[in-house]
């Protein structure tokens, strides 16, 4: 699709009859980069999942290894360990080792974005 330009939506509009002299907004450019749209699509796919945002909750107040979150969430360590990795993946999260345990924490990206979206409903 390329770039979107609001004078060349206007000037189409009008050509075919259906919008005469709208009012400009200050910008003129309104497509969003493509590769950012792509980025939020893919992480708010991953965020959709309830257990991935309650992992995240718990991320947010310190980094845990598996087991720790597994206990607390009630659920089996396969499972937790999945959706880890589906947060891992999107960059959201990041692993550490502590003696024998692998140890999940929220990246800078993750911390920005657990913010944004707790802050948004909190």
């Amino acid at each position: 699709m390329g770039v979107l330009r609001l004078g060349e939506v206007a000037r189409r509009l009008a050509e075919v009859g259906v919008c005469r002299d709208p009012p400009r907004p200050p910008v003129e450019e309104i497509s969003p980069p493509p590769v950012a749209v792509e980025k939020m699509a893919e992480v708010l796919a991953v965020l959709a999942e309830p257990n991935r945002l309650k992992i995240l909750y718990l991320l947010r107040q310190s980094p845990m290894p598996v087991c720790f979150l597994s206990y607390i969430l009630g659920l089996d360590r396969t499972l937790v360990s999945h959706h880890l990795a589906r947060l891992k993946a999107a960059g959201l999260v990041e692993v550490s080792r502590s003696g024998q345990y692998s140890v999940y924490g929220l990246s800078e990206e993750g911390r920005r974005w657990v913010d944004a979206v707790f802050s948004a409903v909190f």
